[in-house]
């Protein structure tokens, strides 16, 4: 380190020499023809210069740091701008990310994906096997089917499911998964959780309007029609 700052205090002298220099009048007198205190104004008056010249490239630095400083306050807050619209259109759309590092089978939700399922960050970390008991039967064989392939081969995948939130609340999700690979080896799967609940339960209201008026134009008896009605 002192080599180094000797080595700067030597540049900075030689620069401050080279000014002083350019500013002497033509006429003026050589190194050798000075008097001594001549000689000592000289090195007065390098030894200003130099510290002028390292002032002044102290202050533009400064400010090249305070223009970096400013440009990387306003990338944050434009990233925190863009959470928050991505979490709010998440939010309205019902739609959540998932990532797992497959290696590790570490997975990560977003803040909507907690919400789809009635819990936080804080109350539950995401875990693969605890995950999959919160599927319905049916649903809980086709997303592990689906997700065996899927880190065993990188295949992608795209299915509605019924499950329950952590709050034993009954919902349809649509999930969809995309394989990503480094040096051809699979590291990432990442998908979506939609809850679709309300078009599902629309869906099935629908189905059952026509089932009741299909057995009325085929003249089922009245008891079968209400036990289907009160079935549903």
């Amino acid at each position: 380190m002192a080599a180094e700052s000797s080595t700067d205090q030597t540049d900075l002298y030689a620069r401050a020499l080279a000014e002083w220099q350019q500013r002497l009048p033509r006429a003026a007198k050589s190194l050798a023809e000075m008097s001594p205190q001549q000689k000592l104004e000289r090195d007065l008056q390098i030894y200003k210069l130099a510290t002028e010249i390292q002032r002044n490239e102290l202050q533009s630095l400064e400010q090249k740091l305070a223009d970096l400083v400013s440009v990387e306050r306003k990338q944050l807050a434009d990233l925190r701008t863009s959470a928050r619209i991505l979490e709010a259109s998440q939010s309205i759309a019902k739609v959540g990310g998932v990532e797992m590092h497959v290696p590790t089978r570490t997975i990560h939700w977003t803040a909507e994906t907690f919400r789809i399922h009635d819990t936080t960050p804080q109350e539950y970390t995401p875990n693969l096997d605890e995950g999959f008991a919160l599927y319905l039967p049916g649903s809980r064989e086709r997303i592990t089917e689906a997700l065996r392939r899927a880190m065993e081969t990188g295949e992608v995948f795209y299915i509605e499911l019924e499950k329950y939130t952590f709050k034993g609340r009954r919902i349809d999700v649509r999930t969809t998964c995309t394989s990503h690979f480094e040096n051809g080896k699979l590291v990432r799967l990442t998908g979506i959780y939609q809850d679709i609940t309300e078009r599902k339960q629309a869906e099935r209201r629908h189905q059952h309007h026509n089932r009741i008026l299909e057995m009325l134009i085929a003249k089922v008896p009245l008891p079968e029609i209400l036990k289907t009605i009160t079935s549903d």
